[in-house]
């Protein structure tokens, strides 16, 4: 009986672990999409400041169309995401969860009937919100597990390129439609 105990014990602190992940992730989506939005309107602006200063080629038109049509998807496409929502849903995940820990590890003489209720309180706090993502998992378990360090690093080194070339598109776009 102890064993089960400890291994629900260890899940619900794993999966405390991870929302506590994800609530920091989608903060920060929702702070990089904000980085995002100021830069590609700040390229936009200089693009059409040049524009009226200068004599420009139908690439310079053709760039401002581009970036004001990626801005304005985007900016309706991640307003709908609901990150800090999100965010909040997490948190409030992670507390329920901490508190059904707290509670599973002041219980004493556990029978299984209480750890059926136990077992029930954590799928319900579970079901009470979205999943964390895999890479909330990972950060978790990078240092158990290196199998899961190296897929952990992995997805980070992708994670930061692909944010480098989404703060670089711009600047490869004009670089390409002006050369």
């Amino acid at each position: 009986m102890e064993e089960k105990i400890d291994d629900l014990k260890q899940k619900i602190w794993i999966t405390r672990k991870s929302r506590i992940n994800a609530e920091k992730r989608l903060i920060n989506q929702e702070k990089l999409i904000q980085y995002l939005n100021i830069w590609y309107a700040i390229i936009l602006s200089g693009i059409s400041l040049y524009s009226l200063v200068y004599d420009v080629s139908k690439n310079i038109s053709i760039i401002s169309v581009i970036l004001s049509f990626g801005i304005t998807i985007s900016l309706i496409y991640f307003s709908n995401q609901n990150w800090s929502i999100r965010a909040e849903n997490m948190k409030r995940n992670y507390i329920n969860l901490q508190s059904i820990y707290l509670e599973l590890d002041s219980e004493e003489d556990i029978d299984n009937k209480k750890l059926k209720e136990f077992q029930n309180k954590y799928i319900e706090i579970l079901n009470s919100c979205e999943n964390h993502k895999e890479i909330d998992y990972y950060e978790v378990m990078k240092d158990k597990d290196k199998k899961i360090y190296f897929e952990y690093i992995f997805l980070k080194i992708i994670q930061f390129l692909l944010i480098t070339l989404y703060f670089l598109l711009p600047i490869i776009i004009i670089i390409f439609l002006r050369g």
